[in-house]
């Protein structure tokens, strides 16, 4: 048997015979030259709700690994779908074998994600309206056919929420293969609408847009609403993350915390968890919730320790300071915006005066022109997403639009 290509991916229906007390699949030869590959990523799927004990081994100049477990995905994939994920594999082979325990009572799907080598640079932009400006490589950058999510859910985040991938630490990997593979996961492994997190860090300091902010993502173990979702690329249950990566962490965490209102030195209560979350917390803080679906130890022994100083180097920055203090001194209290989010209508009121001059722009920072108090405005030309209405330089109030 040969895995079959589509483009990037190679997807393989595994045949079973059984061996003793175990399931093995016939050899699956893998013809592929790896002189423009930088890993391979393994996952698969099958269509009933049971987990059940997965293994893989490859073919390496005619010497086989040993067995490698495939580790469950969790977070909401598809009720009818059961999710797994293997390590990259970073190294050439020539043919890969499956096992499982028990005979499966539906087909399995193996997917193999091709990672290229990097051959140039990854782009850039710049996006800020507050703390200092930061470099990313937006989804274009890395995926200019991976499909953002046409049917998002809107969320307004009030917590930060910390991951790791738990992948490789290979050195001199192309990242933003990477983080393709990991769309590649989530969406056609996990069955789910998007890439699970909102912002990606790898271990040079860069940062890749994921789902677009003030979109719902799915990392927070099936509590995901109000929140913030930001990996590091890396397994960090023995090693810590790069100092580059923890450098681009703390300023993000500024840029989020100072867009939103978040005070990054406190706990507040999560809604839909129903419990008191650190507004900057990690992935395993989830277990504090009785309405959370998986435990977890992301985002790793060695780097949820460090969520403490991250917190303080954050409320150091002076921008995240100024925007603090500005927020405390410009009473928002006299203002209304109805309603929020909104459909197409949006009308700003003042408890004091009705004939100011505000103006509304995007995440960006893009003007989409000026709006007055105490009359409806018609936005529906805008597109679904976050916008800030602004008086003199202060925010008066976040606003989703949705469709």
């Amino acid at each position: 048997m040969t895995a079959q290509s589509q483009s990037s991916t190679y997807e393989i229906t595994p045949v079973f015979q059984k061996n003793n007390l175990e399931y093995i699949s016939e050899i699956i030869d893998f013809n592929h030259s790896f002189n423009d590959i930088s890993f391979v990523g393994i996952s698969g799927h099958h269509f009933d709700t049971d987990y059940q004990d997965i293994m893989y081994r490859v073919l390496h100049e005619e010497q086989w690994s040993v067995w490698q477990t495939f580790l469950p995905q969790h977070e909401l994939a598809e009720r009818i779908r059961t999710a797994y994920e293997g390590q990259l594999i970073t190294t050439a082979f020539s043919a890969l074998q499956i096992k499982t325990s028990d005979n499966l009572a539906t087909d399995l799907t193996i997917r193999l994600f091709m990672g290229k080598r990097r051959k140039t640079s990854d782009a850039s932009s710049q996006r800020s309206i507050f703390c200092e400006q930061l470099n990313m490589c937006e989804r274009s950058c890395w995926c200019s056919t991976c499909p953002i999510d046409i049917t998002p859910e809107l969320t307004v985040p009030t917590h930060i929420i910390v991951h790791h991938s738990a992948g490789s630490n290979q050195p001199n990997i192309n990242y933003s293969e990477v983080i393709k593979y990991i769309w590649d996961l989530h969406v056609n492994t996990n069955g789910w609408d998007d890439i699970g997190y909102n912002w990606l860090i790898d271990p040079n300091g860069v940062l890749y847009e994921g789902r677009p902010d003030g979109y719902q993502g799915a990392h927070f173990s099936c509590i995901n609403e109000n929140t913030i979702g930001i990996c590091l690329l890396g397994d960090f249950t023995l090693i810590s993350p790069s100092n580059e990566a923890v450098n681009t962490l703390v300023n993000l965490v500024a840029f989020e915390a100072t867009d939103h209102d978040i005070d990054v030195l406190i706990e507040s209560y999560h809604e839909t968890g129903e419990f008191n979350l650190a507004n900057v917390a990690g992935h395993l803080d989830s277990s504090g919730s009785e309405n959370s679906c998986s435990n977890t130890a992301c985002p790793g022994d060695t780097f949820y320790p460090m969520l403490d100083s991250i917190r303080i180097k954050v409320a150091d920055l002076d921008c995240y300071q100024n925007n603090i203090s500005d927020l405390k001194t410009f009473d928002k209290q006299s203002w209304s915006v109805v309603p929020n989010p909104f459909q197409s209508t949006l009308e700003i009121k003042h408890k004091d005066f009705s004939h100011s001059t505000i103006e509304i722009k995007d995440i960006k920072g893009q003007s989409y022109g000026t709006l007055f108090t105490s009359q409806p405005h018609d936005l529906s030309h805008l597109a679904a997403g976050v916008y800030f209405i602004i008086y003199e330089g202060h925010i008066i109030e976040k606003v989703v639009k949705q469709n």
